[in-house]
C-alpha cells in the first residue's frame, strides 16, 4: 500500500516536473517581408494590412501597416529581397504593434524612408521610449533587449518603413526543485520496497 502511494507520488511529481519549464511559443525569426513573395507597389493593389501572416512564429501585428514593394516611392530601396512593411497617414496609421505569444528577449530592426523621421518604440516592459532617427532616404537601426511581450514603433513623419525585422523569444529555462523532488520520490520508493523485500 505504501509502495503504491509512493508510486502514484512519484507519477504525480514527473507530470509536475515536466510542466517545470517555461515554453514559449514565440520562435526567434528574421522577416524581410518577402516570405510570401513580391508585394504590391500601392496599397490600393494590396490584399489588406499586415495582422497575421506570421503567427506560426508566434506574432500579429496591428496598426494598419502593409507590406508593399520597394516599387511604391518610400525613398529607400529594400535591404533584404524587394518587400518592407509600410504605412503612410492617408493610408493607416503610423504605428506599428506587434504581439507576441510569449515574451521575447530581443528584437531589433531597421526604419527608414524618404524623410528625415523620428521613431518612438516603447515596449510592454515600460519605461521612456527608446527614440531612434534617420536622415532622408537612409535607414537607422534599433534594437532593445529586455523582456517584453509587446513592441510598438511610432513614425514621425507622414510615411515610412520597417526592414529586416528580427527577434528572439526567451530561453526555456528548467526549473531545478522539480528534478530534485522527482529524483527524492523516486529513490524513497526504492528505498521502501527493498525494505520490504528485506
Amino acid at each position: 500500500m505504501i509502495l503504491s502511494s509512493m508510486k502514484t507520488y512519484a507519477a504525480s511529481l514527473a507530470l509536475a516536473s515536466a510542466g517545470s519549464f517555461a515554453a514559449g511559443a514565440v520562435q526567434a525569426a528574421n522577416l524581410s517581408f518577402d516570405e510570401n513573395g513580391a508585394a504590391p507597389c500601392t496599397y490600393a493593389s494590396s490584399p489588406g494590412p499586415l495582422d497575421n501572416a506570421y503567427t506560426a512564429l508566434g506574432v500579429t501585428f496591428s496598426g494598419g501597416w502593409h507590406i508593399l514593394g520597394e516599387c511604391g516611392g518610400f525613398g529607400v530601396p529594400a535591404l533584404s529581397g524587394s518587400n518592407f512593411l509600410t504605412y503612410n497617414t492617408s493610408v493607416t496609421t503610423n504605428t506599428v504593434t506587434m504581439t507576441f505569444d510569449a515574451p521575447i528577449s530581443q528584437i531589433s530592426g531597421f526604419l527608414g524612408g524618404s524623410f528625415e523621421t523620428d521613431w518612438s518604440i516603447t515596449t510592454s516592459a515600460g519605461g521612456p521610449a527608446e527614440v531612434v532617427s534617420n536622415l532622408s532616404s537612409a535607414y537607422v537601426p534599433f534594437s532593445l533587449s529586455g523582456s517584453f511581450t509587446s513592441v510598438s514603433i511610432a513614425g514621425g513623419s507622414s510615411s515610412g518603413v520597417l526592414e529586416d525585422l528580427s527577434f528572439s523569444d526567451i530561453a526555456a529555462v528548467p526549473v531545478p526543485a522539480g528534478g530534485l523532488l522527482l529524483l527524492s520520490a523516486i529513490g524513497g520508493a526504492v528505498v521502501l520496497r527493498r525494505r520490504r523485500r528485506g
